[in-house]
């Protein structure tokens, strides 16, 4: 099985205009929709998200305001889901209360933490159910050394082996965990690769 993780690829995190902006992380857009429009088994989108108790949260403590549930700073930035009405959803605000969805063979993830693992449990049982541990995993959005290095670590942890990280489909904040990250991947035997 073929699989793409598009990892937080929302507009506060992506718009320079965005509360969370990382810094080239528009650059990448293409990149990440040619992975989209590629073939793949899943697709899985995961999406920050946060609600009114994020300023009693642990993460306040060190990020502003950001992702807030059905406000443009949650919406995907400028990448289209193969199956339209995805983006349809979360620009129409459809939920009340975040909810994950699937729609065929793309599916899409709410996490209030950085990690999915710890802020989404029904990702970590989907996981499990239905993505094999030999599947062929990529992974890809924002931030190299935040999110999708949680989700990575998440994979490694439960014994996924053939991981991904298009190189030139994330970026990640320039700050002192970036290069501790990369070399933990690189440590663990994660493959580096170009879309």
């Amino acid at each position: 099985m073929k699989v793409l993780i598009i990892v937080d690829y929302q507009y506060d995190f992506v718009s320079p205009k965005g509360d969370l902006y990382v810094p080239g992380a528009e650059d990448i857009s293409k990149n990440i929709q040619k992975l989209i429009d590629s073939d793949f088994d899943k697709i899985i989108y995961t999406m920050d998200t946060h609600d009114s108790s994020y300023s009693k949260s642990e993460e306040s403590k060190l990020f502003p305001e950001h992702c807030m549930f059905n406000t443009k700073g949650w919406d995907l930035y400028k990448i289209k889901p193969k199956n339209r009405e995805i983006k349809t959803i979360i620009e129409n605000g459809v939920f009340e209360s975040p909810k994950d969805f699937s729609i065929e063979n793309e599916f899409v993830f709410m996490k209030d933490k950085f990690s999915i693992w710890e802020g989404n449990k029904s990702y970590t049982k989907f996981m499990r159910t239905n993505i094999d541990k030999d599947s062929e995993i990529f992974v890809c959005g924002v931030a190299t050394n935040y999110c999708v290095f949680q989700n990575i670590v998440g994979l490694i942890d439960r014994g996924y082996k053939n991981i991904n990280i298009v190189s030139n489909a994330v970026k990640g904040i320039p700050d002192e965990t970036y290069k501790k990250s990369i070399q933990f991947m690189k440590s663990s035997d994660i493959n580096f690769m170009e879309v």
